[in-house]
């Protein structure tokens, strides 16, 4: 092979100098080497880009799930991010819309949880993998982090903290006494 990517998940990608496959660790393809451009594999799904049909994500087994002018995990089982016309949203493995793509930007999923901006807004809002608001005016949310029993920090548009748990969804607690 002329590249091969890390292992990931027992996965690697490959090019033959001119497409993309799938190999796993015993050097077996798992997807065929034909593809345009293989940017991700994610789970049982990877995703392809091309040049005039932008992204598509297909199952390992080679079935075309979804197209999108973007798309990338979301770091969520079964979810990813998606593009189309400068809008942001989720979809699922299926391709089915989950979250609509409604979105100026969207992160990935950090325990559960990802930032948002509405369209026309300068203020994002923290949602759920629901697409539930769950706090509502994020200026800043900082990565999930186990050393403090998995809580993310978030600093909303009125410089307040508050703290945001994985279980109990949100906490309307001032965390600027803690910190």
């Amino acid at each position: 092979y002329d590249y091969i990517s890390f292992l990931n998940n027992d996965k690697a990608i490959v090019n033959n100098g001119e497409f993309y496959g799938i190999i796993n660790r015993n050097n077996e393809v798992i997807v065929p080497i034909e593809y345009e451009n293989i940017t991700e594999v994610v789970g049982n799904y990877f995703i392809v880009y091309t040049a005039n049909d932008g992204c598509i994500l297909y199952s390992l087994k080679g079935i075309k799930k979804a197209s999108y002018d973007f798309i990338s995990s979301a770091f969520a089982d079964d979810i990813f991010i998606v593009m189309k016309s400068d809008k942001y949203g989720y979809i699922n493995g299926e391709g089915n819309v989950i979250i609509p793509i409604i979105y100026d930007y969207v992160s990935s999923f950090s325990d559960g949880f990802a930032s948002v901006l509405p369209a026309n807004s300068d203020t994002p809002v923290i949602i759920n993998t629901k697409g539930e608001i769950v706090i509502e005016e994020a200026k800043y949310a900082f990565c999930f982090t186990d050393t403090i029993k998995s809580l993310g920090i978030v600093m909303t548009h009125d410089a307040q903290f508050l703290g945001l748990d994985k279980k109990v969804k949100s906490l309307s607690v001032d965390l600027r006494s803690k910190l």
